[in-house]
């Protein structure tokens, strides 16, 4: 065999195994970070990138782009090229604290010019930037303010997004920085038109305090017009809290408020899955602090909770795989890995967690 058919056969082989869905993993002690791989199909292969990530980052796949936003002190935003390597990073501003993107176009490298939102937790602007750039210099092309809209020490708290047609939904966490980061008295969303970069009517007032969100982006109603916005208020008191909806074609918040308290689910909600209009999962901070794993029917929530797994450590992410399967993020020590349920019987599909080397923090899946 010639050396030429050798590496074309290793092109080959290298385009296909690109090819297959993969989940992208960001993988975290807080004091390194790791970028790996995971094969959503058996044997699920673990291949760990050399791709640098900061310890505080999570992982977005939005418009075709696999992004990494690094978070508290790193200040920047990382576009990943299709061999998953750094082709763009990005200051967001000294103190910013990236927490969200959202792709509206991706553009052309040096050709036409793409767009998105950059949420900034520690600032008054949410920035738009351009993903295409072909350097800096040209990434941030404009801010829209929501200093209007804080509370009184004039930070939002800007976290999660979601893009419903041309309207961009941001959350406002609205916490007092003066006292510890405590809730104040409402949260809300705010929708602004990105056609003009400007924002629509007032923002919509929640039901509850603290906006709060692991970082995947805003969930939406599967196969319909709502929002799914969890509130959770005092993180470490449980009964104050709950996920709401919010109309995003007539822009109102249920007036009935949550559809599923915290009383209900027995813990903080830290991160949700919405699978069907009458199944859902949770990951919930107890009152013993204990970090579980729910299924729920969200048109029955106050009959249906079933606990599926139970951790004292943090369970970090749950995100719902294009193949229908729920991946879940476990920090747990010393058993830390990625577990697998299948929804269809609320059955772990893994029995030993799969291995990314450093505890996995958040979730994103390519196609």
């Amino acid at each position: 065999m010639t050396i030429a058919l050798v590496l074309a056969l290793a092109v080959v082989a290298y385009g296909r195994a690109a090819t297959r869905p993969r989940v992208l993993v960001i993988a975290t002690d807080f004091e390194t970070g790791e970028l790996a791989t995971v094969g959503m199909e058996a044997p699920r292969r673990v291949r760990k990138l050399r791709t640098n990530v900061f310890s505080d980052a999570v992982v977005r796949v939005t418009g075709g782009l696999a992004i990494v936003l690094n978070r508290f002190l790193a200040d920047n935003v990382q576009v990943l090229g299709a061999r998953l390597r750094t082709r763009l990073q990005c200051s967001t501003g000294p103190g910013s604290n990236p927490h969200d993107i959202v792709v509206v176009d991706a553009g052309s490298r040096g050709r036409v010019p793409g767009k998105a939102y950059v949420t900034r937790y520690g600032g008054r602007a949410l920035w738009v930037v351009d993903p295409a750039s072909r350097g800096c210099a040209s990434f941030h092309t404009g801010s829209i303010d929501l200093g209007a809209y804080a509370d009184a020490d004039g930070i939002p708290e800007m976290d999660q997004m979601a893009l419903v047609g041309t309207r961009l939904f941001v959350t406002l966490q609205r916490l007092d920085r003066s006292h510890g980061f405590v809730p104040t008295a409402y949260s809300t969303l705010v929708v602004i038109d990105t056609a003009t970069d400007t924002t629509i009517g007032d923002p919509i007032r929640l039901a509850g305090r603290n906006a709060f969100g692991d970082a995947s982006g805003l969930v939406r109603e599967p196969g319909g017009t709502r929002l799914a916005v969890s509130t959770p208020g005092d993180i470490y008191v449980v009964g104050d809290g709950g996920i709401q909806w919010v109309d995003a074609e007539t822009l109102v918040a249920d007036p009935a408020g949550f559809f599923v308290t915290e009383n209900d689910l027995s813990g903080n909600v830290t991160d949700f899955v919405l699978v069907s209009a009458t199944k859902a999962y949770a990951i919930v901070q107890a009152r013993d602090l204990k970090n579980r794993l729910v299924s729920f029917d969200p048109t029955k929530p106050g009959t249906s909770v079933q606990v599926l797994y139970t951790r004292d450590t943090f369970l970090s992410d749950i995100a719902l795989a294009p193949d229908g399967l729920l991946w879940l993020a476990d920090q747990s020590q010393p058993s830390h890995g990625l577990r697998i349920v299948d929804p269809t019987t609320d059955a772990f599909v893994t029995i030993r967690p799969v291995d990314v080397g450093l505890p996995p923090f958040s979730l994103g899946f390519l196609p």
